[in-house]
């Protein structure tokens, strides 16, 4: 361990360009070049650093064998940046960490590179502020990534993906493209190439919403007061079992041609999947002169011959699934919405509808629009700092069917204390809408029989038990309801298994939810 700690300070002094393909860099192009010479002075009691002007290969760091240097630069490794960061406000420089020890070694030489690439590359992220993009959409972008993840072999490198969207119009290959699910072709094209096990988009809501398929409402967006929100999904290496369901998931490897990547696609694009629209006169008239599109398949879909600016929110077409979500059985899902404290300044703040794709996710809006969230997942996470009553209640009101559920609504910042934020924001709106959301949510959670997919869920975490008003109000809650939840610690709820099996015992195997599995 102190070797390594020596071969880190060493290789920190040079101050090397750092590559940008991994996450925890802070900018720059990754270009291997042959052995150079280290300017670092070496300690006359620690011979292991090599001296100033003495070449690396002479060094007694160049001697040793190469597994005995893996496992120097495996104490190097570090946690990812990003996991530290994720229940704060977002930002995009969640990636970024000042010591990065190991990106420095992968610039002295062509060796250590290569002993420290299955390292340093596990966490792999694309950031298109980076790429010099212009108007090139993401399909262009992401080619050198693409590139450099075949020429070094990192498909079974990479186990963790961080993609960060820093444009709010964000498009896969033309600005004139349809919007439906085109990002479709892009998840498979990716999965095709890595196939991590932890995926983390960052982007402003205006993004996440076509990456997703997700609608998402703009008319509020002014009062968005953060920059982006966290999408995270993960699943363990080993798929779970799927309890004898049908669902066909989709492999990388079944899609190797456009033509496979586009019959997917337009399984989604279908003018039935458009709720309310069949049901609306004027919109029907519209969408009656409809063109057909031939695609690289053969294949045919219908577009409508108006733009879809022309139509109100509520109005726009819906894909049938999304491919994100899909595209691998995922199993914990993590968003973070960021602060909702700007929205408090107008007037009638409870109107307000902050673009978001909970509901799309949850399958809130419509009856007839399913949820899109993996039917996999069982632990899911959300975090908005003062989300108002109405936009928390898709939570409270569509819960997945799901073992864990997180919920964090009070911030963990100094951001109440900011003036320029709390600009006539009353601090009475905050509290009350924080007590109302919480007050949806325990009323279901500890209804006596639980309801819906209530009735699954095992442990319940608060990550507000700080606040002390909201965690002995779910406390009381806890102790009216009798219903096997019990305290297992600060912000922990935990059910009686007991109580869990009683209640499936009562669910049919074919009851109709939209998440059974």
């Amino acid at each position: 361990m102190d070797n390594a700690t020596e071969i880190s300070r060493a290789f920190d002094n040079n101050h090397i360009v750092l590559p940008d393909s991994v996450e925890g860099s802070q900018g720059g192009t990754s270009v291997c070049s042959d052995d150079v010479q280290i300017a670092t002075q070496g300690s006359p009691t620690g011979p292991s650093v090599p001296t100033a002007g003495e070449p690396l290969c002479r060094s007694h760091l160049q001697r040793l064998p190469n597994e005995l240097l893996s496992s120097i630069f495996s104490y190097l490794d570090c946690p990812k940046p990003s996991d530290a960061m994720l229940l704060g406000e977002p930002t995009f420089g969640l990636t970024s960490a000042k010591y990065t020890p190991l990106k420095t070694i992968s610039r002295v030489s062509r060796r250590l590179r290569a002993l420290v690439i299955p390292i340093l590359f596990r966490n792999a992220r694309f950031d298109d502020s980076k790429s010099n993009s212009g108007e090139q959409g993401l399909k262009q972008q992401i080619e050198p990534f693409y590139s450099f993840v075949k020429e070094h072999r990192l498909r079974n490198v990479i186990t963790s993906f961080t993609l960060l969207i820093h444009e709010k119009r964000v498009f896969y290959i033309s600005q004139k493209e349809d919007r439906l699910n085109s990002f479709s072709f892009f998840w498979h094209s990716l999965f095709q190439l890595i196939d991590p096990i932890n995926l983390l988009l960052v982007a402003h809501p205006a993004a996440l919403g076509p990456l997703t398929a997700c609608q998402v409402i703009l008319e509020d967006a002014w009062l968005l007061d953060c920059p982006c929100h966290y999408l995270r999904l993960q699943r363990p290496s080993t798929p779970p079992s799927l309890n004898g369901s049908h669902h066909n998931w989709s492999s990388a490897d079944d899609i190797t041609t456009d033509q496979g990547l586009t019959a997917t696609i337009t399984e989604n694009a279908s003018e039935h999947d458009i709720p309310g629209i069949a049901n609306k006169a004027a919109v029907r008239s519209q969408f009656s002169d409809m063109t057909i599109a031939q695609t690289s398949s053969g294949s045919t879909i219908q577009e409508p011959s108006i733009p879809f600016s022309d139509l109100e929110p509520w109005e726009l077409p819906r894909a049938k699934s999304s491919t994100i979500f899909d595209i691998r059985p995922w199993t914990k899902l993590l968003l973070n919405e960021g602060s909702f404290v700007r929205a408090y300044a107008t007037y009638e703040f409870w109107t307000r509808k902050l673009p978001s794709i909970l509901s799309d996710l949850l399958g809130a809006e419509e009856e007839t629009h399913k949820p899109f969230i993996s039917p996999t997942i069982r632990d899911m996470s959300y975090i908005g700092i003062f989300p108002t009553e109405r936009h928390f209640r898709s939570l409270a009101e569509n819960l997945p069917r799901l073992d864990k559920l997180y919920v964090q609504l009070v911030p963990r910042n100094n951001i109440l204390e900011i003036p320029s934020k709390m600009v006539q924001v009353e601090l009475e709106d905050l509290w009350g809408e924080r007590n109302s959301c919480y007050a949806s949510l325990v009323r279901e959670l500890f209804n006596s029989p639980p309801s819906k997919n209530y009735k699954h869920l095992q442990v319940f975490e608060s990550g507000d038990a700080a606040d002390r008003d909201a965690w002995l109000m779910a406390v009381e809650y806890v102790r009216r309801s009798n219903n096997g939840w019990k305290i297992s610690s600060d912000g922990v709820f935990v059910r009686d298994p007991s109580e869990v099996d009683k209640e499936n015992e009562h669910t049919n195997d074919g009851e109709n939810t939209s998440l059974s599995v």
